[in-house]
């Protein structure tokens, strides 16, 4: 069964790229947003990763991070934020959050698949 993942972005263009190429790597993706959407629906499924843009609209990656972090159900979601945000401070500011990873985009497909891989044998 392919892990599940749940992507989140307010660029419908990352979005689509995104889905394509780990879905060509046999992952199930969904896809919202924002926070607030990504929430919604991780209340109806369980999800094995977490992959969120860092700054968007209605809710933000570092809320959603923390939210779902603070929830029982999901306490070993694997969690990778992607954000143009590169500064130490941002990556430090994700990291206390929870994510496990912190990439900046633009990232390439196979640096992120080498992340997911990488995390899900951690787990």
């Amino acid at each position: 069964m392919p892990q599940k993942i749940l992507l989140v972005d307010d660029s419908p263009t990352v979005l689509k790229i995104l889905t394509m190429g780990l879905s060509q790597n046999g992952y199930a993706v969904n896809t919202a947003g924002d926070g607030l959407e990504a929430l919604s629906m991780m209340g109806g499924t369980q999800y094995d990763i977490l992959i969120t843009d860092i700054n968007m609209p209605k809710m933000d990656g570092l809320t959603l991070i923390r939210t779902v972090r603070s929830l029982t159900r999901y306490k070993g979601l694997l969690i990778i934020a992607l954000s143009t945000e590169s500064a130490p401070h941002d990556k430090d500011t994700g990291r206390q959050a929870g994510v496990d990873r912190y990439l900046t985009k633009p990232v390439s497909m196979d640096r992120l698949i080498k992340e997911i891989k990488t995390l899900s044998s951690q787990d």
